[in-house]
């Protein structure tokens, strides 16, 4: 007994793993304030470890670079995962937090915050954040680390074992730029420097991770912790997207050159209309790459009844309704969180325009049913809270109703472009102003014997729209 105690003095670090089994924080990117915001968030009761060890570690696994980014690139997530487990068991860690933040576009900082623990195989915590200018990270952090963690913070009748609070940390300072730093609760950056030996990167499986860390397996761990893992859905990797509007449209269709028939012009200036419309990607939360951003898109709209007098006296009232079904792709550019989002789509749809009153006038009325098969792409190009979006799409329009029946020859195609602007309100909300344009023009390739005759028509719609959208 004599020789282990004076074994165990006589090497601090012996004595040190054994006061360890708290928390190391890594915090990467080129933000001196998020480096401040970190550190001030950890709570005063809870044990954290310098990271030294920890690091050491962790490239003796083969992970040299920065962990945030690794933990991200979904290449390297799995062996990261894996050494990151077997580096917090060699440096005697409970817990690691790694926090990798920058300033977007706007001014606003993007932080991707994730909590490992050796008795769960993937993360404990996964949640982006996006901090406006001037709001402190403190808020966010310090609440996720008190209900995660309750275990690390530090017992009040053992004030003897209590390490200095995270909060008596000296100051920070983040590199200029482009560089990143690691932090934690005793030390600044610089000195957490080690030599590293070179490894080949880990490859072993998450599995294995899993049964060293703990005996129960995955599929059997509290629902809790399995819904902690999940990402914070955004509108880049959202499983169901949902949404709806109001707002007021017109239409004007001409003919041109008609010459046989009662061809009469028509213009609805202002249409109240509703629209909705989803999007449903089944294998968004899965990591099957070719399939998570693939997904299903239905939309319709309507108007209300639109009263209109022609020149004989005779009145009718018109509206209109549009469907749409297909498939749709959204394709990341980059960083899903500051990066534009494309979408591609491919739908069947119908767009109807009917009127309702007397025959002779409803005979008379340009009554059109466009059935078509449209491939359109669109843009989400983000600005912090607030996201640009632009779209555009061709029809290829097979049968245009009662038009059709009158121009037997008749050829059609249709145009759309869309363009507006989202703001977030909430994480999961964003509310948004559209304006989309929609124009049909046909030649009707007449028979001059034909009980209607004209070169073709031209019909115009302007669509504005105010609204919602949320996800899941």
């Amino acid at each position: 007994m004599f020789l282990l105690l004076s074994f165990v003095i006589a090497n601090p670090a012996v004595a040190a793993r054994a006061k360890a089994n708290g928390l190391v924080l890594i915090v990467e990117g080129n933000d001196r304030e998020t480096h401040r915001d970190i550190t001030d968030s950890i709570p005063r009761d809870m044990r954290v470890q310098p990271s030294e060890d920890f690091l050491a570690a962790l490239a003796n696994e083969g992970v040299t670079g920065p962990v945030g980014e690794a933990l991200v690139n979904p290449r390297t997530r799995k062996a990261t995962i894996v050494a990151v487990q077997k580096a917090m068991r060699a440096a005697g860690a409970a817990a690691v937090l790694s926090v990798r933040a920058k300033r977007n576009r706007a001014g606003a900082r993007d932080m991707h915050v994730v909590l490992l623990v050796t008795t769960q195989a993937g993360p404990m915590i996964e949640e982006d954040y996006t901090l406006s200018p001037g709001e402190k990270a403190t808020a966010h952090v310090g609440p996720l680390l008190s209900a995660s963690l309750p275990d690390l913070a530090r017992s009040s009748s053992a004030p003897e074992a209590a390490s200095p609070p995270a909060a008596a940390a000296p100051p920070v300072e983040a590199p200029a730029s482009g560089t990143s730093a690691v932090v934690d609760g005793d030390r600044a950056p610089e000195k957490n420097k080690r030599p590293r030996k070179k490894k080949e990167p880990v490859k072993e499986p998450v599995e294995e991770a899993s049964s060293a860390a703990s005996d129960e397996p995955a599929d059997e761990q509290p629902e809790r912790d399995r819904a902690a893992t999940r990402k914070r859905a955004t509108f880049t990797n959202a499983t169901v997207i949902g949404e709806a509007g109001i707002g007021v449209a017109r239409r004007q269709l001409q003919y041109s050159d008609p010459w046989i028939g009662r061809l009469r012009p028509y213009i609805a200036p202002g249409m109240a209309v509703y629209s909705v419309g989803a999007e449903v990607y089944p294998a968004a939360s899965t990591n099957i790459e070719v399939l998570k951003d693939v997904g299903l898109v239905g939309r319709y709209a309507g108007s209300l009844g639109v009263e209109s007098t022609a020149s004989d006296g005779q009145k009718v009232t018109g509206s209109f309704q549009r469907y749409a079904l297909g498939l749709r792709a959204r394709i990341p550019t980059g960083d899903r969180k500051t990066m534009p989002l494309i979408g591609l789509e491919a739908t069947y749809g119908i767009w109807n325009y009917a009127f309702t009153g007397t025959d002779e006038a409803v005979d008379e009325a340009p009554s059109v049913q466009y059935r078509y098969v449209r491939a359109g792409a669109d843009a989400r190009i983000p600005f912090g809270a607030w996201t640009v979006l632009a779209g555009a799409g061709y029809m290829n329009i097979s049968s245009a109703g009662l038009l059709s029946e009158r121009f037997p020859n008749l050829t059609v195609a249709g145009i759309d472009i869309l363009g507006g602007g989202t703001y977030a309100v909430m994480p999961s909300i964003e509310l948004r102003l559209l304006v989309t344009y929609a124009r049909f023009f046909s030649s009707a390739n007449p028979d001059p014997d034909a009980d209607y005759v004209a070169g073709g028509t031209l019909d115009q719609y302007v669509i504005a729209t105010f609204g919602a959208a949320t996800l899941f």
